[in-house]
């Protein structure tokens, strides 16, 4: 890996303007709740690609013309990222074990959307890789969010 100083906010920009075609299709809206100036000690392409892989799924999952957000918060310690949908949610059962490299069941979006069932097994070892967390708190019919903590 290789790890360097990267502003959160201009990463997380570029993600959302990578997305910004599914957003606009779906009449989504996307809250970026980010302070100019944190910064995260990652590899970028690879955190980059699990942060476009989480936004795809909250757009995958949100009702259309419902909300997202991208919220960031920042102590002496950590780097606390939330991503925030109010879509489809999932079931106690699928939550558990969501993250696990075994699943590879896809589940389709609010408008069919497919995927392959493993973007989130790949998030899950990139966010380990940075020696940092992830957890899931989800509820059906009422939306995701995905809490990342990332050492400073």
């Amino acid at each position: 890996m290789d790890v360097s100083n990267v502003d959160l906010l201009e990463m997380v920009n570029n993600v959302s303007v990578l997305n910004s075609k599914s957003i606009k299709d779906k009449e989504l809206q996307l809250n970026i709740k980010i302070s100019e100036g944190i910064l995260v000690n990652i590899d970028e392409p690879f955190f980059k690609n699990a942060l476009h892989n989480l936004l795809s799924n909250a757009i995958k999952f949100s009702h259309p013309g419902g909300d997202i957000t991208i919220e960031a918060l920042e102590d002496e310690v950590n780097v606390t990222l939330k991503l925030t949908d109010y879509g489809k949610g999932m079931l106690e059962e699928v939550k558990n074990t969501i993250l696990e490299k075994s699943n590879t069941k896809s589940t389709r979006g609010t408008k069919g959307e497919k995927g392959t069932g493993i973007g989130l097994s790949i998030v899950k070892r990139i966010i380990d890789l940075h020696k940092a967390s992830i957890s899931i708190e989800s509820e059906l019919n009422r939306g995701t969010q995905i809490t990342i903590q990332l050492p400073k």
